[in-house]
């Protein structure tokens, strides 16, 4: 029987088609390729197709893609004679260049290919270049394939993918090899350059990705639509993701093995709202009102802060948030490019804004205005850095620290750009009230008139937002973050969670900062939020368990816009994962594994924490931080900057 050809498609042009109802160029969905291409029935094989969970731009281009191409064609490797691969052109060769050394010994074609118009046009070039390509995926001679490299096929041509280079931008014959000859000229027949085709002898098997890790004999958490749970199970990790669950163990050897046993494996928590570098603040101005807290002893030291100081905090905050299992964080304040740095170099993920106030009224200039010029570079500098680990949002840090100019200024260039937005939204009844004086409008209303909720938003507290706010809210995709320890601290209030789901709207949690909590341990988050929900309504149904982890969890990775990457265990998903030890005396009995999470265990309980298959911590180790160096640094630095009466003498 012929093994089938599989085609993958990364994103670009040749995807692209026509929406019916709106006009517009969208992805179609290549299991129905044939409806697209009926040319390919014509095939006497099986013709497979696979898109990647998140469709790349070829412009943001990230080395990650190469590893997760690599790890798909090696999986698939037995099963399939050929494979393509369907890429935007732009950066088509730097892609296959990179393949072409990362697969060695092939013995199947790897070919790459694209269009100049979108498969769905009339006159497009897509179609041709599809069949020709998965022709010579196919081509076999003698059951060895004729053309076993990685290779691009562009309009009449199949060059080598590390001898290729775009040079056109509106011809149909858009690549050239200046260097090295064609393997193949397609017109009426296909003619092989056999001597140009590399033919070497293949002395080892095509190098194959090894499992790294291996969680054996845990029972697992998935956070799946069923709310999946496995007991007594494996799950193995290779490059970075989930590839292997089952409940007995894999043939092949992994690099390690971590004997789970009596563990629960979960889906790493996601902090949606908080303030890293605030960890210097904590304890500092307790049992006081948010507005007497804010005026009269945060802003104070804060206006103290430098660069220095900052890193070493959010350094310190970063480990504080992977002991308690947080492997994703939204952080909203500034000196960012030392925040950014500080989780570059820990390993965590983090959506990154730089919270921006604003009296000036007309006299603003987005382009003069310190705030916004240091998003601009933010964005430019750290925005999608190590394949979306970091990504840069804009922020209003409230309305009623600002005005409408930075609300329309800032909505526009999210806009424009592309970027998600953080704000604080109706966190007390004061703020609220005042607005609605003011403008006759809520706070959410005010900055819905002026688009800040064009762009998918996290609005954190949401604690006052009235019926009419939760449904424009949800009209507007706009996800809250619930930060009900905080929110009980400062008296500010207790959100209608239940208010705001039936309302359509995405609820996720946040810790705001150890300064207003005291801690960054999220699964606090997750039991205040269980109970708060349940006395606000005097209903002990309210906010269940599974729900209470699912915002921690799945509606976390939906308000970071990370929904395709983390949030759940499933193939293929990144391996942020988080494991806790169940073998203690608080945690046994264990009937419900669910409600132990929420009501018994807590971030003391976290054995291990790991960010794409990357442990970063484990047993009272942090093996990507200096964790001591930080320390000093706060000790000897920061903390006599910011609190001493001369603090410039400290410098």
């Amino acid at each position: 029987m012929t093994k089938p050809v599989l085609i993958i498609y990364t994103g670009g042009t040749i995807g692209m088609v026509n929406d019916p109802e709106t006009g517009a160029l969208c992805p179609f969905n290549f299991d129905q390729i044939a409806c697209e291409v009926p040319e390919i029935k014509e095939f006497g094989f099986t013709i497979d197709s696979y898109t990647l969970p998140e469709i790349i731009d070829s412009s943001d281009l990230q080395p990650q893609l190469w590893k997760d191409l690599c790890s798909i064609i090696l999986k698939n490797y037995d099963d399939y004679r050929g494979f393509v691969i369907l890429h935007g052109t732009d950066t088509m060769a730097y892609s296959a260049a990179a393949l072409s050394f990362m697969l060695n010994n092939l013995t199947k074609p790897v070919i790459f290919t694209g269009s100049q118009l979108p498969i769905g046009k009339i006159r497009t070039d897509g179609k041709e270049n599809l069949i020709a390509a998965i022709e010579i995926a196919a081509a076999y001679d003698q059951g060895k394939a004729i053309v076993p490299e990685v290779c691009i096929l562009f309009g009449d041509k199949l060059f080598r993918g590390n001898r290729t280079t775009k040079i056109n931008a509106e011809s149909f014959d858009a690549f050239q090899s200046f260097n090295y000859p064609a393997l193949a000229n397609i017109g009426i027949h296909i003619h092989y350059n056999y001597s140009a085709i590399d033919y070497s002898p293949r002395t080892e098997p095509v190098r194959r990705a090894s499992m790294d890790t291996l969680f054996s004999h845990v029972n697992i958490v998935t956070m799946n639509e069923q709310m999946t749970l496995w007991q007594d199970a494996f799950v193995g990790v290779t490059d970075g993701k989930i590839a292997y669950m089952a409940k007995k163990p894999p043939e092949e050897q992994p690099k390690k093995i971590i004997d789970a046993t009596g563990m629960v494996l979960m889906p790493g928590l996601i902090n949606c709202h908080t303030h890293l570098p605030m960890y210097l603040l904590r304890g500092y101005a307790d049992d006081l009102n948010l507005q007497d807290w804010l005026e009269h002893y945060i802003f104070p030291r804060e206006d103290r802060l430098d660069g220095r100081a900052v890193k070493a905090a959010a350094t310190l905050a970063i480990a504080e948030a992977l002991r308690f299992g947080t492997t994703s964080v939204s952080d909203m304040y500034y000196f960012c490019d030392e925040i950014c740095q500080a989780v570059a170099e820990s390993g965590i993920k983090a959506n990154i804004s730089r919270g921006t106030s604003m009296f000036l009224g007309d006299d603003f200039c987005f382009d003069t205005f310190p705030a916004c010029r240091e998003l601009v570079e933010l964005k430019d500098k750290w925005h999608n850095y190590d394949n979306g680990r970091i990504k840069i949002e804009a922020s209003i840090h409230a309305e009623y620290t600002s005005t409408y100019q930075l609300w329309d200024a800032l909505a526009e260039y999210a806009i424009n750009n592309g970027l998600q937005l953080q704000v604080h939204l109706s966190e007390t009844k004061k703020e609220h009230d005042e607005c609605v004086e003011k403008y006759g409008l809520t706070p959410a209303q005010v900055l819905d008139c002026h688009h800040v909720f064009d762009v998918p938003t996290v609005a954190a507290h949401c604690v006052h937002v009235t019926q009419e706010d939760m449904q424009l809210l949800a009209k507007r995709h706009v996800s809250a973050a619930h930060c009900p320890v905080s929110n009980l601290k400062l008296a500010s209030g207790c959100a209608d969670v239940l208010g705001m789901v039936k309302a359509g709207m995405n609820v996720c949690l946040g810790t705001d900062s150890v300064a207003s909590n005291n801690n960054l341990d999220l699964f606090e988050e997750i039991k205040a939020a269980a109970l708060m929900a349940k006395g606000k309504t005097s209903d002990p149904k309210a906010l269940p368990a599974e729900a209470a982890l699912m915002m921690a969890t799945v509606c976390g990775a939906r308000a970071q816009g990370r929904s395709a990457e983390c949030g759940v265990i499933e193939l293929g998903m990144d391996a942020d994962l988080i494991l806790l030890d169940f073998n203690q005396p608080h945690l046994i009995p264990c009937h419900n594994v669910l409600s132990q999470l929420v009501y018994a265990a807590s971030g003391h309980d976290v054995a291990l924490t790991m960010v794409r298959g990357k442990i970063l911590y484990a047993d009272g180790k942090y093996p990507t931080l200096d964790v001591a160096g930080a320390l000093r640094e706060l000790h000897d630095y920061a903390i006599p900057r910011v609190f001493s009466d001369e603090p410039e003498a400290q410098a």
